[in-house]
């Protein structure tokens, strides 16, 4: 219940797991930017040719599979 009043945390938005997928998580109420890796989204099938930035909305994230090169 506290948490609902301060509200202080700072999760991480980027994500980097050992087999080298990146999870992209914005558990805020507002708009975030975090970069994506080239690659595959696991979830949507979109492909990204080159690294760059996503804008997640609130409560939303993304899982990625970097292309290997």
């Amino acid at each position: 219940i506290v948490e609902n009043i301060q509200q202080d945390d700072q999760v991480p938005v980027r994500w980097l797991f050992e087999d080298g997928r990146v999870a992209l998580i914005n558990l805020s109420d507002d708009p975030v930017d975090a970069e994506a890796p080239a690659g595959r989204e696991v979830l949507t099938g979109a492909e990204l040719s080159e690294a760059g930035t996503r804008t997640l909305g609130p409560w939303s994230g993304e899982v990625w599979i970097p292309s290997r090169r």
